[in-house]
């Protein structure tokens, strides 16, 4: 059992089959004491967030000094069950942590940044349920922007995979220019069971029957601060043995482009 000494927000616990704590080396020598990593093996991290804890009492914007100045420099989680839960708004999250990992890194050519990498698997929310199998993603934050380096969820019937950034200072900047990749592959027969955990079936099925497999991927660009207004994406799809509405087609190949200050949906090409 791990005690509140390690500095654990109230309504946060942890056990643990084993829990290392890493100190950075010669600390003897500077006199500074300074936890470098705390790693959870074998263990479950419980957090639970009353309403108090959002109420609107913080008046200081919150600034790159604060999240880059935490009492260590990285925290790794391995075979470590993760339950969270806030009464307002009113959120659950659990998943088991195969590997997670979130280190500071300090240099002086582009300064403090994080550096995360995570494999959870049984991931569990109040949004998507049990839908998501598996997650892995490789990821890089610093007060220069965001970068995913590489991202692959897993659903029954459905796998994504991803790579993308966004350029600026995510706390200030007026423009956050962003651009990615998105890559799908789905088999529509064993993906609607995932649909229907999320309530998104009956829709689905009024145009896609469950038959064939179906890949292709997209490439986006535009600015965080615009939302969804700058937008622009280009993709392609393919198909085969599919059912749309009252159609059977053999083999598909799609491509279009999609501009949202145009509001311009350009099929380029279409075979069937």
């Amino acid at each position: 059992q791990a005690e509140n000494s390690l500095g654990l927000p109230a309504g946060a616990s942890i056990e643990a089959k084993r829990v290392d704590l890493i100190f950075r080396p010669f600390q003897a020598l500077s006199g500074e004491t300074r936890l470098s990593e705390l790693v959870i093996v074998q263990g479950k991290v419980r957090v639970h967030s009353e309403s108090s804890r959002f109420a609107g009492t913080q008046t200081t914007p919150l600034g790159w000094e604060q999240i880059f100045n935490l009492p260590m420099d990285g925290i790794s989680l391995l075979q470590t069950q993760v339950e969270f839960s806030s009464v307002s708004p009113a959120v659950n999250v659990s998943f088991l942590a195969e590997s997670f990992a979130i280190r500071l890194r300090r240099t002086r050519a582009s300064g403090p940044a994080y550096e995360v990498s995570a494999h959870l698997r049984q991931l569990s929310s109040t949004v998507t349920h049990d839908a998501i199998q598996s997650l892995k993603c490789e990821a890089h934050i610093s007060m220069a922007g965001f970068e995913v380096a590489e991202s692959e969820l897993e659903m029954a019937g459905l796998k994504l995979f991803g790579t993308g950034g966004l350029k600026g200072d995510l706390l200030g900047a007026k423009a956050l220019p962003f651009d990615g990749n998105l890559r799908f592959e789905a088999k529509p027969a064993e993906l609607m069971p995932t649909l229907k955990k999320l309530e998104l079936a009956e829709q689905v099925q009024k145009w896609l029957r469950p038959q064939g497999v179906l890949s292709g991927d997209i490439s986006f660009s535009g600015d965080a601060r615009k939302a969804a207004a700058g937008l622009k994406a280009k993709s392609r799809v393919l198909g085969q043995d599919l059912g749309i509405r009252e159609w059977e087609i053999a083999k598909l190949s799609w491509e279009g482009a999609w501009d949202a200050e145009k509001r311009l949906l350009l099929n380029e090409r279409a075979v069937f």
